[in-house]
Protein backbone atom coordinates (compact mmCIF):
# COMPACT_ATOMS: atom_id res chain seq x y z
CA UNK A 1 0.00 0.00 0.00
CA UNK A 2 2.64 2.63 0.93
CA UNK A 3 4.45 1.58 -2.47
CA UNK A 4 1.17 2.28 -4.46
CA UNK A 5 1.11 5.79 -2.44
CA UNK A 6 4.45 6.43 -3.01
CA UNK A 7 4.03 5.99 -6.83
CA UNK A 8 1.27 7.87 -7.13
CA UNK A 9 2.23 10.93 -5.18
CA UNK A 10 5.26 10.81 -7.33
CA UNK A 11 3.33 10.31 -10.71
CA UNK A 12 0.93 12.97 -9.81
CA UNK A 13 4.17 15.32 -9.08
CA UNK A 14 5.80 14.63 -12.19
CA UNK A 15 2.78 15.91 -14.10
CA UNK A 16 1.69 18.78 -11.97
CA UNK A 17 1.76 21.51 -14.22
CA UNK A 18 3.28 25.14 -13.13
CA UNK A 19 0.85 28.39 -13.62
CA UNK A 20 0.98 29.22 -17.01
CA UNK A 21 1.34 33.56 -17.41
CA UNK A 22 -2.27 33.46 -17.89
CA UNK A 23 -3.10 32.05 -14.62
CA UNK A 24 -0.61 34.25 -13.31
CA UNK A 25 -1.66 37.12 -14.75
CA UNK A 26 -5.34 36.61 -13.44
CA UNK A 27 -3.87 36.13 -9.88
CA UNK A 28 -2.54 40.12 -9.96
CA UNK A 29 -4.96 41.59 -11.27
CA UNK A 30 -6.76 40.90 -8.49
CA UNK A 31 -4.34 42.18 -6.34
CA UNK A 32 -4.59 45.57 -8.36
CA UNK A 33 -7.70 45.83 -9.41
CA UNK A 34 -9.27 48.34 -6.61
CA UNK A 35 -6.07 50.75 -7.17
CA UNK A 36 -6.89 51.28 -10.58
CA UNK A 37 -9.67 52.80 -12.97
CA UNK A 38 -11.81 50.53 -14.28
CA UNK A 39 -10.90 51.42 -18.15
CA UNK A 40 -7.29 51.14 -17.21
CA UNK A 41 -7.72 47.71 -15.33
CA UNK A 42 -9.65 46.19 -18.58
CA UNK A 43 -6.76 47.03 -20.93
CA UNK A 44 -3.94 45.39 -18.72
CA UNK A 45 -6.40 42.68 -18.46
CA UNK A 46 -5.99 42.09 -22.63
CA UNK A 47 -2.55 42.47 -22.31
CA UNK A 48 -0.57 39.42 -23.85
CA UNK A 49 2.79 38.43 -21.91
CA UNK A 50 5.48 36.71 -23.65
CA UNK A 51 8.63 35.08 -22.53
CA UNK A 52 11.50 37.43 -22.38
CA UNK A 53 14.32 36.89 -25.41
CA UNK A 54 17.11 39.24 -24.98
CA UNK A 55 18.36 39.58 -28.87
CA UNK A 56 22.24 38.22 -29.02
CA UNK A 57 24.32 34.76 -29.21
CA UNK A 58 23.45 33.99 -25.93
CA UNK A 59 19.64 32.73 -26.74
CA UNK A 60 17.89 34.38 -24.06
CA UNK A 61 20.51 32.43 -20.85
CA UNK A 62 21.68 35.62 -20.27
CA UNK A 63 19.64 38.76 -19.07
CA UNK A 64 21.21 42.54 -18.56
CA UNK A 65 18.83 42.39 -14.95
CA UNK A 66 19.85 46.48 -14.72
CA UNK A 67 18.43 47.64 -18.14
CA UNK A 68 15.28 44.67 -17.90
CA UNK A 69 14.05 45.81 -14.75
CA UNK A 70 14.26 49.60 -15.26
CA UNK A 71 12.96 49.20 -18.76
CA UNK A 72 9.85 47.21 -16.84
CA UNK A 73 9.70 50.28 -14.38
CA UNK A 74 9.46 52.65 -17.37
CA UNK A 75 6.81 51.14 -18.91
CA UNK A 76 5.08 50.57 -15.65
CA UNK A 77 5.32 54.36 -15.17
CA UNK A 78 4.12 55.34 -18.89
CA UNK A 79 1.13 53.08 -18.18
CA UNK A 80 0.19 55.29 -14.70
CA UNK A 81 0.78 58.56 -16.25
CA UNK A 82 -0.52 58.32 -20.03
CA UNK A 83 -2.87 55.56 -19.55
CA UNK A 84 -1.13 53.57 -22.66
CA UNK A 85 -0.79 50.11 -22.13
CA UNK A 86 1.42 48.03 -24.96
CA UNK A 87 -0.80 45.29 -26.29
CA UNK A 88 2.11 42.75 -26.05
CA UNK A 89 5.25 42.66 -23.14
CA UNK A 90 7.63 40.55 -22.83
CA UNK A 91 8.14 39.36 -19.40
CA UNK A 92 10.47 36.64 -17.50
CA UNK A 93 8.19 36.27 -14.81
CA UNK A 94 4.67 38.44 -15.37
CA UNK A 95 5.44 39.21 -11.98
CA UNK A 96 8.23 41.76 -12.44
CA UNK A 97 5.01 43.78 -14.59
CA UNK A 98 3.12 43.96 -11.72
CA UNK A 99 5.72 44.61 -8.67
CA UNK A 100 6.76 47.22 -11.29
CA UNK A 101 2.88 48.28 -11.32
CA UNK A 102 2.55 48.23 -7.64
CA UNK A 103 6.06 50.74 -7.50
CA UNK A 104 4.11 53.39 -9.57
CA UNK A 105 1.02 53.25 -7.43
CA UNK A 106 4.01 54.01 -4.44
CA UNK A 107 5.66 56.80 -6.71
CA UNK A 108 1.62 58.17 -7.71
CA UNK A 109 -0.21 57.85 -5.23
CA UNK A 110 -1.79 60.57 -3.49
CA UNK A 111 0.03 61.21 -0.08
CA UNK A 112 -1.22 63.04 3.27
CA UNK A 113 0.84 66.26 4.43
CA UNK A 114 1.73 65.65 8.67
CA UNK A 115 0.10 67.18 10.95
CA UNK A 116 1.33 70.31 11.33
CA UNK A 117 -0.26 70.91 14.81
CA UNK A 118 2.02 68.46 16.35
CA UNK A 119 3.69 68.58 19.22
CA UNK A 120 7.31 67.26 19.72
CA UNK A 121 7.30 66.67 23.49
CA UNK A 122 4.23 65.22 25.67
CA UNK A 123 3.95 64.28 28.89
CA UNK A 124 3.73 60.38 30.05
CA UNK A 125 0.22 61.01 31.06
CA UNK A 126 -1.23 62.01 27.36
CA UNK A 127 1.59 59.32 25.77
CA UNK A 128 -0.35 56.48 28.16
CA UNK A 129 -3.77 58.43 27.04
CA UNK A 130 -2.83 57.47 23.36
CA UNK A 131 -1.29 54.39 24.19
CA UNK A 132 -4.95 52.89 25.96
CA UNK A 133 -6.38 54.23 22.29
CA UNK A 134 -3.89 52.37 20.46
CA UNK A 135 -4.24 48.96 22.69
CA UNK A 136 -8.07 48.81 22.18
CA UNK A 137 -7.29 48.54 18.11
CA UNK A 138 -6.68 44.54 17.52
CA UNK A 139 -4.42 45.27 14.49
CA UNK A 140 -2.08 46.81 17.31
CA UNK A 141 -1.81 44.07 19.89
CA UNK A 142 -0.21 40.44 19.08
CA UNK A 143 -2.67 38.14 20.62
CA UNK A 144 -3.33 37.09 17.30
CA UNK A 145 -0.17 37.67 15.61
CA UNK A 146 0.91 37.74 12.12
CA UNK A 147 4.28 39.65 12.69
CA UNK A 148 4.03 42.82 10.05
CA UNK A 149 5.61 45.01 12.68
CA UNK A 150 6.80 47.35 9.90
CA UNK A 151 3.24 47.87 8.97
CA UNK A 152 1.76 48.37 11.94
CA UNK A 153 4.82 51.07 12.76
CA UNK A 154 4.05 52.72 9.85
CA UNK A 155 0.02 52.89 10.98
CA UNK A 156 0.55 54.07 14.60
CA UNK A 157 3.17 56.30 13.31
CA UNK A 158 0.21 57.99 11.08
CA UNK A 159 -2.07 57.66 14.01
CA UNK A 160 0.32 59.12 16.61
CA UNK A 161 0.27 61.94 14.19
CA UNK A 162 -3.40 62.52 13.89
CA UNK A 163 -3.32 62.41 17.40
CA UNK A 164 -1.32 65.62 17.75
CA UNK A 165 2.13 63.66 18.76
CA UNK A 166 5.73 63.61 16.47
CA UNK A 167 7.21 60.12 16.52
CA UNK A 168 10.40 58.56 15.14
CA UNK A 169 10.83 54.68 14.28
CA UNK A 170 13.36 52.54 15.78
CA UNK A 171 14.66 49.61 13.84
CA UNK A 172 15.72 46.87 15.71
CA UNK A 173 18.52 44.42 13.56
CA UNK A 174 20.37 41.42 15.64
CA UNK A 175 17.75 39.63 18.16
CA UNK A 176 14.77 41.12 20.03
CA UNK A 177 13.13 38.87 22.53
CA UNK A 178 9.84 40.16 23.75
CA UNK A 179 6.85 38.86 25.23
CA UNK A 180 3.04 38.91 24.02
CA UNK A 181 0.22 38.32 26.07
CA UNK A 182 -2.63 35.56 25.33
CA UNK A 183 -5.63 35.81 27.81
CA UNK A 184 -4.14 35.44 31.47
CA UNK A 185 -0.56 34.14 30.13
CA UNK A 186 2.63 35.66 28.67
CA UNK A 187 4.98 33.55 26.27
CA UNK A 188 7.82 34.78 24.47
CA UNK A 189 8.91 35.01 20.87
CA UNK A 190 12.36 36.30 19.15
CA UNK A 191 13.09 38.40 15.97
CA UNK A 192 15.96 39.13 13.98
CA UNK A 193 14.63 42.81 12.96
CA UNK A 194 11.62 44.76 14.52
CA UNK A 195 10.22 48.23 14.16
CA UNK A 196 8.52 50.35 16.79
CA UNK A 197 7.76 54.23 17.56
CA UNK A 198 9.59 56.40 19.43
CA UNK A 199 8.22 59.40 21.09
CA UNK A 200 9.99 62.34 23.12
CA UNK A 201 8.62 62.64 26.59
CA UNK A 202 8.61 65.57 29.45
CA UNK A 203 9.12 63.08 32.64
CA UNK A 204 9.38 66.39 34.77
CA UNK A 205 13.13 66.18 35.03
CA UNK A 206 13.93 66.58 31.68
CA UNK A 207 12.88 65.09 28.15
CA UNK A 208 13.63 61.40 27.87
CA UNK A 209 13.21 58.83 24.51
CA UNK A 210 9.89 56.47 25.10
CA UNK A 211 9.09 53.02 22.85
CA UNK A 212 5.10 52.83 21.78
CA UNK A 213 5.30 49.05 21.42
CA UNK A 214 1.57 47.43 21.78
CA UNK A 215 2.69 44.28 20.07
CA UNK A 216 4.93 43.07 22.92
CA UNK A 217 4.41 45.87 25.94
CA UNK A 218 1.16 47.28 27.90
CA UNK A 219 2.59 50.74 28.61
CA UNK A 220 5.04 52.90 27.03
CA UNK A 221 8.54 52.38 28.07
CA UNK A 222 11.85 54.54 28.28
CA UNK A 223 14.25 53.29 25.70
CA UNK A 224 17.43 52.92 27.44
CA UNK A 225 14.42 50.18 29.66
CA UNK A 226 13.14 48.38 26.48
CA UNK A 227 17.00 47.95 25.06
CA UNK A 228 17.65 45.92 28.37
CA UNK A 229 14.18 43.66 28.24
CA UNK A 230 14.65 42.83 24.91
CA UNK A 231 18.25 42.17 23.85
CA UNK A 232 20.16 39.53 25.33
CA UNK A 233 23.74 39.55 26.10
CA UNK A 234 25.38 37.11 23.21
CA UNK A 235 24.38 39.34 20.82
CA UNK A 236 25.15 43.20 20.00
CA UNK A 237 21.41 44.74 18.37
CA UNK A 238 21.86 47.78 16.36
CA UNK A 239 19.35 50.70 16.99
CA UNK A 240 18.26 52.62 13.82
CA UNK A 241 15.94 56.11 14.21
CA UNK A 242 14.02 56.42 11.51
CA UNK A 243 11.86 59.75 10.35
CA UNK A 244 8.17 59.89 11.69
CA UNK A 245 7.06 58.54 8.11
CA UNK A 246 9.50 56.25 6.94
CA UNK A 247 8.66 53.18 5.44
CA UNK A 248 10.63 50.52 3.62
CA UNK A 249 8.24 50.87 0.19
CA UNK A 250 9.40 54.19 -0.52
CA UNK A 251 12.93 53.21 -1.03
CA UNK A 252 12.44 50.17 -3.09
CA UNK A 253 14.37 49.89 -6.35
CA UNK A 254 16.03 53.04 -5.57
CA UNK A 255 13.38 55.58 -5.87
CA UNK A 256 14.34 57.99 -3.91
CA UNK A 257 11.52 60.11 -1.86
CA UNK A 258 12.07 63.08 -3.68
CA UNK A 259 10.62 61.25 -6.70
CA UNK A 260 7.82 60.84 -5.35
CA UNK A 261 4.67 62.97 -6.59
CA UNK A 262 3.35 65.39 -3.64
CA UNK A 263 6.52 64.66 -1.56
CA UNK A 264 6.79 67.33 1.34
CA UNK A 265 9.29 66.86 4.25
CA UNK A 266 6.54 64.79 6.32
CA UNK A 267 3.82 62.69 4.24
CA UNK A 268 1.98 59.75 4.63
CA UNK A 269 1.41 58.13 1.14
CA UNK A 270 -2.35 56.85 0.61
CA UNK A 271 -1.65 53.62 -0.96
CA UNK A 272 1.14 52.08 1.48
CA UNK A 273 -1.41 53.20 4.57
CA UNK A 274 -4.04 50.44 2.68
CA UNK A 275 -1.35 48.42 1.38
CA UNK A 276 0.01 48.62 5.00
CA UNK A 277 -3.23 47.72 7.08
CA UNK A 278 -4.48 44.74 4.90
CA UNK A 279 -1.17 42.98 5.48
CA UNK A 280 -1.81 43.87 9.23
CA UNK A 281 -5.70 42.46 8.88
CA UNK A 282 -4.74 39.36 7.65
CA UNK A 283 -5.04 36.13 9.85
CA UNK A 284 -1.74 34.88 11.64
CA UNK A 285 -0.81 31.41 10.23
CA UNK A 286 -3.08 28.67 12.21
CA UNK A 287 -0.44 26.19 12.79
CA UNK A 288 2.24 28.69 13.96
CA UNK A 289 -0.71 30.72 15.97
CA UNK A 290 -1.95 27.08 18.41
CA UNK A 291 1.42 25.42 18.29
CA UNK A 292 2.93 28.80 20.26
CA UNK A 293 -0.07 29.10 22.24
CA UNK A 294 0.30 25.20 23.22
CA UNK A 295 3.53 26.31 24.67
CA UNK A 296 2.18 29.51 26.47
CA UNK A 297 -0.23 27.29 28.40
CA UNK A 298 2.66 24.82 29.42
CA UNK A 299 4.31 27.70 31.13
CA UNK A 300 1.44 29.55 31.99
CA UNK A 301 4.00 32.72 32.87
CA UNK A 302 1.95 35.92 35.11
CA UNK A 303 4.00 38.97 33.63
CA UNK A 304 6.09 39.99 30.55
CA UNK A 305 8.95 40.08 32.58
CA UNK A 306 8.61 36.78 34.02
CA UNK A 307 8.16 35.56 30.50
CA UNK A 308 11.41 37.26 29.21
CA UNK A 309 13.77 35.79 31.79
CA UNK A 310 12.73 32.68 31.65
CA UNK A 311 13.29 32.97 28.04
CA UNK A 312 17.03 34.22 28.19
CA UNK A 313 17.58 31.19 30.77
CA UNK A 314 17.02 28.92 27.80
CA UNK A 315 19.38 30.69 25.81
CA UNK A 316 22.67 29.15 25.68
CA UNK A 317 24.88 32.84 25.70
Amino acid sequence: MYILLFILLTFSSAFAQPMTMEEKKATYLEEIRGHIPQAMYLKIKSMKFEKYRPDGPTGGFFIDLNEYYSGMQLTADQIMCTGKIPEVLEVDDVSDFFNAIKRSFVKFSETVPCNQNSKSVVSLAELNKVFDQLKEKEIYNNDHPNGMCFSRTYLISKELDDLGIKSQQLQISGWIMAAYKKGMYYGTEGYPIHKANLVTVDTGEGEEIYVVDPMYFDRPISLEQYKKIVSIPSIKNQYLVLSQDDNEALYKSNLSREKIVGYKSCTYNKYILEEEKSKVMLPADEFYYTERHKMLEADKFKSREEAIAAAKKKIDY
